[in-house]
């Protein structure tokens, strides 16, 4: 009775379904997206940042491999649930948005009468402008002159 047991036991973890792994884009890897017709099916991915941003830009390429025989072709990007940009092209069309990595995103072909609709995403770290740095400094120096002010009147 013990062996039947211990079979089913590990008959049930050797069984067990695995659930749909959502694609990570970030900024070493890119991701994929290849679609059939009716361009309806939402493709769910998550933005992660390899250098610990809190945003990325991403590039979204798109393209409609049935060579033009798609009307009104295009991409919806869906954040949260929402439609947050919607991007319409003839055959292919590219778009670059910057996006917070802690929201849920997902990618949606549009387009009625296709054949194959594919899409490629890919991130980059969003870089810090130069007008900080030089900002900070003057804040620095604005802060060090009153500070001589008040103690020269101390005096």
């Amino acid at each position: 009775m013990k062996k039947v047991l211990l079979g089913l036991f590990f008959a049930m973890f050797a069984m067990q379904v695995n659930a749909a792994v959502v694609p990570v884009v970030s900024e070493s890897q890119s991701q994929g997206f290849l679609e059939d017709s009716p361009f309806t099916e939402e493709h769910y991915f998550e933005l992660a940042s390899d250098s610990g941003k809190t945003e990325l830009k991403l590039d979204v390429a798109f393209h409609d491999q049935a060579a033009g025989d798609v009307v009104g072709f295009g991409v919806e990007l869906l954040k949260n649930g929402a439609v947050f940009k919607t991007v319409l092209s003839q055959t292919s069309g590219f778009f670059s948005i910057i996006l917070g990595v802690a929201d849920d995103y997902s990618l949606k072909f549009l387009g009625t009468g296709g054949k194959l609709g594919s899409a490629t995403l890919s991130a980059s770290a969003v870089p810090l402008p130069a007008a900080v740095w030089l900002f900070g400094s003057a804040l620095m120096g604005l802060f060090g002159a009153s500070r001589r002010k008040s103690t020269a009147v101390a005096a």
